[in-house]
């Protein structure tokens, strides 16, 4: 037990370790290193970013051989040194900083910290979402069902703070946009969930029917993006294109995208 402390004499028993017949790949496929490679969107000798793919993990763990950190490094000898500045859930896609030097880390990790970096999220949530901007301060606590990490609103649980923004609202569905002051474990879907508007393609908050409906369509993913950080202090920060994201949902959602890259603190090219 965690409140027990080891004594002299105290016997040890260790289960066996039992390990996977199957031998790991010595290599990753071919045409996932490809699809990294493709999505690095800004490199200098402090950074690399990628727009992360959606289904991919940004490390690989339990089942996972192969995540963006170790594709990277299978394919970039050149990059001795080679970590990751924050992290993206897995069926997030989006903007993914990574450090390449020690001392980037450091700078980095101080700027998060201290609140200094900018994140722009874009998401599509199940119904109508009326209010325009609305600012959502629920504490979120971390617990586990059914074996899996999930989290909840909490009064006992971190501080906790997202600002949402209603691009554009239709019937049954809304385009909106998210600024997560705070940066907790998935913050911005259970926000978006307590507000009664779970992202699309959310198996863990989301609206069960929905989802099926956009499954039915095709659209088996999870509709949130991080579309833009950077540093205000630095005056430095990425856009992640957002490919069909918009689009495969609804076409006509007017050009949002021009007067959020004109209201971030660093300049960005501005696509037509």
């Amino acid at each position: 037990k965690p409140v027990y402390k080891l004594a002299a004499g105290d016997q040890l028993r260790l289960p066996p370790l039992r390990l996977s017949e199957q031998e790991p790949l010595s290599s990753p496929p071919q045409a996932l290193v490809q699809l990294i490679v493709k999505q690095i969107i800004y490199e200098d000798e402090e950074l690399l970013v990628i727009n992360k793919p959606q289904g991919v993990s940004v490390h690989g763990g339990t089942g996972i051989a192969w995540g963006v950190i170790e594709l990277l490094k299978h394919c970039r000898s050149d990059l001795p040194y080679l970590t990751l500045l924050h992290r993206l859930d897995r069926d997030t896609s989006g903007c993914l900083l990574l450090a390449k030097q020690r001392a980037a880390l450091e700078h980095w990790h101080k700027q998060f910290l201290e609140r200094n970096i900018t994140k722009v999220y874009i998401l599509w949530v199940a119904g109508r979402m009326e209010v325009k901007q609305k600012t959502v301060r629920s504490p979120l606590l971390k617990r586990q069902l059914a074996g899996e990490h999930i989290m909840a609103v909490d009064d006992m649980g971190k501080e906790a703070k997202t600002i949402f923004h209603t691009v554009k609202a239709f019937s049954d569905y809304s385009l909106v946009l998210a600024y997560p002051i705070t940066g907790r474990m998935h913050q911005i879907r259970v926000h978006a969930a307590t507000l009664g508007h779970p992202v699309l393609g959310d198996s863990k908050y989301g609206d069960k029917a929905l989802n099926s409906a956009i499954k039915a369509r095709g659209l088996a993913r999870l509709f949130l993006h991080c579309y833009a950080m950077g540093c205000r202090i630095r005056g430095q920060g990425f856009v992640a294109p957002l490919g069909d994201f918009v689009s495969s949902i609804e076409g006509d959602v007017g050009d949002w995208e021009r007067s959020v890259q004109q209201s971030l603190p660093w300049k960005v090219g501005i696509e037509s």
